[in-house]
């Protein structure tokens, strides 16, 4: 099926025009995503070597100081990861003595990555579990929606459910591809690649700069507070012997940079100078993801 993409008219952000329905939708990521161990589509990896598990966990480090930042005197004890994945954050926090709860599609990346987050996760329909959770009154005082926003049909009806599970002044971190951004865009110009490979439906529907996904935060309730970015990956793209858009081979290499990159960074640099750093990259419209720190008004 050929997808369109245009621009939302109120938030600004672009969207798949003829989007899938909940039912398709469902069905497409049951087959992607719901895997045994031996089936090799498989999203979810196997094992990870000490640098990716490195990596994973300095990326949460650097999205918690962010957090911290904003946080003074205050104190958080809740936390919920919607769509939580292998439970990397979900662990994460519930060391750090949170009340924490995890909500996803399948159990297959928990039980394979972090087996003692099961007796804090919820097995579902992501929004349906939401939903469940805002009829019994919960709420928490951190949000961590990580990736979602662009995967949804209605990002509008998740900002509503988020601001409901949030907490009197709450916080909230959306994460979402950097995608149809300016340093894209000057890459299509320079015809140092040849389409834009960033547009992957049906699984994003929805694509956001920082100033429309907070165009969207801010319209249900959520105050801008930081935002922030991770390691530029698309830099390879500026050279040919590196780009992985044009030869996927060189995906892995790519990959293995960032994972040294960090560590480097962690090796010299504070998390605090690290995140100024992120900082100032998002500024400059670079860094593959968008990560927002957003409060509840």
């Amino acid at each position: 099926m050929e997808y369109s993409v245009s621009k939302n008219l109120k938030y600004g952000y672009f969207e798949v025009v003829n989007k899938p329905s909940e039912e398709e939708l469902n069905e497409y990521y049951a087959k992607k995503y719901f895997q045994n161990n031996s089936d090799k589509n498989n999203q979810y990896q196997q094992k990870y070597s000490s640098e990716d598990i490195a990596y994973i966990n300095n990326k949460i480090s650097n999205k918690f100081e962010l957090i911290s930042q904003s946080l003074g005197d205050r104190k958080i004890s809740s936390f919920i990861d919607i769509g939580c994945g292998e439970g990397f954050a979900l662990s994460f926090f519930a060391n750090k003595g949170l009340k924490s709860l995890g909500v996803d599609f399948s159990d297959f990346g928990i039980q394979n990555q972090n087996p003692s987050q099961l007796k804090n996760f919820r097995k579902g329909n992501v929004l349906a579990v939401v939903d469940e959770l805002i009829e019994e009154g919960q709420q928490f005082d951190l949000l961590w929606v990580d990736n979602v926003l662009e995967h949804v049909i209605d990002p509008e009806a998740l900002l509503e459910k988020s601001y409901k599970l949030c907490a009197p002044n709450g916080y909230v971190i959306f994460e979402v591809p950097n995608d149809f951004s300016y340093y894209q865009d000057f890459l299509l110009r320079k015809e140092l690649i040849k389409k834009r490979h960033w547009q992957i439906t049906p699984d994003h529907l929805n694509y956001f700069s920082p100033e429309t996904l907070t165009n969207l935060c801010e319209s249900y309730g959520f105050k801008l507070l930081s935002q922030m970015t991770d390691f530029p990956i698309q830099l390879f793209l500026l050279n040919n012997n590196s780009n992985y858009y044009e030869d996927k081979k060189n995906g892995k290499e790519a990959h293995k940079s960032r994972l040294l990159f960090e560590e480097y960074l962690k090796s010299v640099n504070t998390d605090e100078q690290i995140v100024q750093l992120y900082q100032t990259l998002l500024a400059s419209g670079l860094g593959r993801q968008i990560i927002g720190l957003y409060q509840k008004q």
